[in-house]
């Protein structure tokens, strides 16, 4: 078992009060995870938590506690409470057998492969402020570039990883999909400065481009209809956006929703998704936009 998968196991045994010392840390590596390691082992894990990923453990009155949990780095919180760490703390990650007891969407997997051999790097790379090295391909471009970056963040979104920060060659906030880059390395020799206003997140976005359709970062008020009582049962209780409002409900059961937020292609392709069932009444640069997309489609049939 590698070092980070054996130190997330003790920290998530810690946060679910299911150990209070290090033999009960022992014994459950060894019947769980067939981890049959040494007690000096497990305090070199507890260790490498503590000065590698700034996570205080404490041992008082006989029992660990991770102390002040509320101050954990953002990016590690939401890869705690990810389904890539726990499948990674179970072993499922990339074990084949995980699938024949369990009715579970494959991408998963293949994608937590992918990125697994990184995702510990960067996290490291966020907690102790290195810049990280990589080269980067685009979908839509054949050209390669090296790119260096201050990361602030992991964000995963429809079962991909993205690792977000100050791009040093340009200067600016970018974001990069972890299955498009290669070659990782952290800059050891070099450290940065945390910006304490960078944002931690947008709140009014759908997913991870930042611009509209248009390429533009304006905030606009969108109005949808839809037209299956099912559905807006649906989005009623699986909003697309933070800022969703249900504005009224017809005789028939078809609500009708606002949403404030940037237009982007992420959002576009959440309606999209409703499919026949969807009808933007506002902005007219959506519906406009809508149409064609449908006038597009229509194109590809006609053979």
């Amino acid at each position: 078992m590698d070092k980070t998968r054996r130190a997330f196991i003790i920290y998530d045994l810690i946060k679910r009060n299911r150990v209070t010392n290090r033999q009960e840390i022992k014994r459950i590596l060894r019947e769980e995870y067939d981890d049959f390691t040494s007690i000096r082992t497990i305090s070199r894990a507890i260790t490498h938590l503590e000065q590698d990923f700034n996570i205080d453990i404490k041992y008082d009155d006989e029992r660990y506690n991770i102390e002040d949990q509320s101050m954990l780095n953002e990016s590690l919180a939401e890869y705690f409470d990810s389904l890539h760490f726990r499948l990674y703390t179970l072993g499922f990650h990339d074990d084949p057998r995980f699938e024949e007891n369990v009715i579970y969407d494959t991408r998963h997997r293949e994608n937590i492969t992918k990125v697994n051999n990184v995702l510990s790097s960067i996290l490291l790379a966020i907690t102790k402020r290195i810049p990280i090295r990589f080269n980067y391909k685009k979908y839509r471009c054949d050209k390669i570039i090296e790119v260096t970056l201050e990361p602030y963040y992991l964000k995963e979104y429809q079962l991909n990883w993205y690792v977000e920060g100050i791009n040093k060659d340009k200067n600016e906030k970018r974001t990069y999909g972890l299955d498009r880059l290669t070659n990782l390395h952290l800059v050891n020799e070099l450290t940065f400065a945390r910006d304490d206003d960078y944002p931690v997140s947008n709140p009014n976005l759908v997913g991870i481009s930042g611009k509209d359709i248009h390429g533009s970062k304006e905030v606009q008020e969108v109005k949808v209809k839809l037209i299956s009582r099912y559905l807006s049962e649906y989005i009623q209780n699986n909003p697309i956006h933070s800022s969703q409002k249900r504005l009224h409900t017809d005789e028939q059961g078809y609500s009708t929703y606002s949403y404030k937020l940037i237009i982007n292609y992420e959002f576009v392709g959440e309606l999209m998704r409703l499919d026949k069932n969807c009808k933007v009444l506002a902005p007219d640069m959506l519906i406009t936009h809508m149409k064609s997309l449908l006038t597009e489609m229509l194109e590809h049939y006609k053979d």
